[in-house]
């Protein structure tokens, strides 16, 4: 048998990684050593190419997500009156002072559409931490009620339900936040603010320092 020269050998690998190696299986024409062969050529140039950027390669038949071609699926909204969710993401090597009603906190967020993981605001792309105080109603009962007793350096995902958040009318420009949605925190507590040395009493603070 006239054994496969190198240039067809390398059209070969060529056509293989065109087609998937199940069509070349199906051909009547194509020796089942030849596949066999092919897809060892394959795979040892892929592991070259791999340590010359550094990087590993996956099995093909693995590498890709489960979910992988499949459309975005939306979950329903929680129901109104259901509890939330508060889980811990985050927690700092030592925790010296909690959160309490009255303290002023200073946080990052990233918040989300439960439905569908649609951002609806983030202090973080914008660079600017939000201070509030806490139990002042300054904020959404799910923020209220998830942010208590929090650690400062702790981070949390809260889950809240629209009872506890904006209810059925919703919120936001154009109406980013549909009625009766269910969002999604992740807060992150980056201090609690000395009530005595923020806004006009820092100002005034620093006046009766003065005199």
């Amino acid at each position: 048998m006239k054994q496969t020269t190198t240039p067809t050998l390398f059209l070969l690998v060529i056509a293989a990684s065109l087609l998937p190696l199940s069509a070349f299986a199906r051909s009547p024409g194509f020796p089942r050593r030849d596949l066999s062969s092919l897809q060892r050529e394959i795979e040892e140039r892929n592991r070259e190419r791999a340590r010359r950027r550094g990087e590993r390669v996956d099995d093909p038949l693995t590498a890709l997500p489960r979910n992988w071609g499949e459309e975005k699926k939306e979950r329903r909204d929680l129901p109104p009156d259901s509890m939330m969710r508060i889980g811990v993401t985050k927690r700092p090597r030592r925790c010296i002072t909690k959160s309490k009603r009255g303290d002023t906190l200073k946080v990052h967020y990233n918040g989300t559409l439960y439905k569908n993981d649609d951002v609806i605001d983030c202090s973080i792309e914008r660079e600017e931490p939000f201070l509030f105080t806490l139990g002042a109603g300054e904020v959404m009962e799910g923020w209220e009620r998830g942010l208590h007793r929090m650690c400062v350096g702790e981070e949390r995902k809260l889950v809240i339900p629209s009872g506890m958040a904006y209810g059925e009318a919703g919120a936001g420009a154009d109406q980013p936040i549909h009625p009766g949605a269910t969002l999604v925190y992740v807060v992150e507590l980056l201090g609690i603010v000395d009530e005595e040395m923020y806004g006009l009493k820092f100002w005034e603070h620093e006046v009766r320092k003065l005199k």
